[in-house]
C-alpha cells in the first residue's frame, strides 16, 4: 500500500488521487489577477478594453480550479466590435 507523503493534499486521503494546483490559464486579451491557483480557487479575470468576458455556461459566471488541476467553465474575452 502507498503511504501518503507528508503535507500532500489528497482527495479523501487517498495517495493515488493527489489534489493538484491549476496552471495559470492562457486567455487571450485578458489579465489574470489570482494570487493562488489551488483547488477551489475562483479565477479572477478582467478583459482588455474593447473585449467582454464570455463563459461557456451562460448561467454560471465563475470558473473554479478543480481537484484534477483543470479549470471548469473557462471564459474567453470576446471583442465587442467597437
Amino acid at each position: 500500500k502507498l503511504e501518503p507523503q507528508p503535507g500532500l493534499n489528497t482527495k479523501n486521503n487517498d495517495p493515488l488521487y493527489p489534489i493538484v494546483d491549476c496552471r495559470i490559464p492562457q486567455i487571450e486579451d485578458a489579465e489574470i489577477h489570482n494570487k493562488t491557483y489551488r483547488h477551489g480557487d475562483k479565477l479572477i479575470i478582467t478583459c482588455h478594453e474593447g473585449f467582454k468576458i464570455r463563459y461557456p455556461d451562460l448561467y454560471n459566471v465563475v470558473s473554479l480550479c478543480r481537484d484534477d488541476g483543470t479549470w471548469d467553465n473557462l471564459p474567453i474575452c470576446q471583442g465587442t466590435g467597437r
